[in-house]
């Protein structure tokens, strides 16, 4: 990740902030406040990243989410595609290491066999010049700048406000090709169901909204394809359709 266009001071206070906190921790307490830190930072992109909703929230956050553990938001953030192969390796050896020490009460170190071979695995960070002696200095410098690389995204989605897109799409009917005259057959569709939006009530009268609402869509399709003067009658009829929807709704 390029950081030209983030605040590179406020990075480097952010690591330091990090390693000051890790610094009193016995290493049980380094490896969970690590997995600790990447399950919030996960939850934090996937939501900056989603649609702006309560429901995208609740897919992470609530009880029960589907994306409420650690796994699971490694798993998600991958195939969203905000994670690169080598962040998404070093999460899932993070989340071994973690388990390594939360799932037994017994005395257990970064120099145990299994956990020594885990930390060789993870990538070098990319903020430091001075080789890494020791697995403790490995655990911390590896994870401190994949952790802050996640937030950098974060925040780059944030500021270019380039979440996810919507991609879903609904069927819209055109007039049939042998239509000889579209204006007057779209005006007279239009009009006759003004007519009996005025005249129907309950769920006929939803009805008749949703069906001039749909006009709409097919009304801008239809007149792409006109002359201008055309074109300009159906838009004016769009703008009738709009006035009146709102007018019924308030």
């Amino acid at each position: 990740m390029s950081l030209k266009h983030l605040d590179v001071d406020n990075i480097f206070d952010n690591l330091n902030d990090l390693n000051e906190n890790l610094a009193n921790l016995d290493e049980r307490g380094i490896a969970l406040t690590f997995a600790a830190f990447a399950e919030e930072a996960l939850s934090d992109l996937i939501i900056a990243f989603l649609r702006p909703s309560k429901h995208s929230k609740a897919l992470v956050d609530d009880f029960n989410a589907p994306l409420g553990t650690l796994s699971a938001r490694i798993s998600a953030s991958y195939a969203l595609g905000l994670l690169t192969d080598s962040q998404f390796k070093d999460l899932g050896i993070l989340r071994k290491i973690r388990n390594e020490f939360s799932h037994t009460w017994k005395p257990i170190s970064f120099k145990d066999k299994k956990i020594s071979s885990l930390i060789d695995q993870l990538s070098y960070s990319n903020l430091i010049n001075k080789f890494p002696e020791t697995n403790s200095e490995k655990m911390k410098s590896s994870l401190s700048c994949l952790l802050l690389e996640i937030v950098c995204t974060k925040n780059q989605i944030i500021n270019n406000e380039n979440n996810i897109k919507l991609i879903a799409s609904r069927i819209i009917p055109g007039l049939p090709h042998n239509t000889v005259d579209p204006v007057g057959t779209i005006t007279d569709s239009v009009d006759q169901l003004i007519v009996d939006l005025d005249n129907n009530g309950g769920r006929k009268k939803d009805f008749t909204l949703h069906m001039l609402d749909n006009w709409i869509a097919r009304i801008d399709i239809v007149r792409r394809s006109l002359n201008p003067s055309d074109s300009k009658k159906l838009r004016d009829l769009i703008i009738k359709i709009d006035d009146k929807i709102v007018s019924m709704k308030k």
